[in-house]
C-alpha cells in the first residue's frame, strides 16, 4: 500500500503480545500494561517520519 502526501489511510497492525508485555514475578506469566505505546511505521530503524501512538487494554498473559 502506498500513502500519498496529503493522503490519510486506516491501518491495523497486529503485534504478538509477548512483544509489549512486561515480566511480572508476582504472576505465572506477564503483563500488559494499559497504556499509550508509540508505534513507528518506517523503511528501516533509523527511520522516524511517521510515529502514531495506540492504546492498549491492559491484561495479563499465562506463560
Amino acid at each position: 500500500m502506498t500513502v500519498h502526501s496529503g493522503e490519510t489511510r486506516r491501518v491495523t497492525l497486529a503485534a504478538e503480545p509477548r512483544v509489549v508485555a512486561d515480566h511480572d514475578s508476582a504472576l505465572p506469566g506477564g503483563r500488559i500494561a494499559a497504556r499509550r505505546h508509540r508505534v513507528a511505521l518506517a523503511h528501516d530503524a533509523g527511520d522516524r517520519s511517521t510515529v502514531a501512538s495506540a492504546t492498549l487494554r491492559g491484561a495479563t498473559m499465562k506463560p
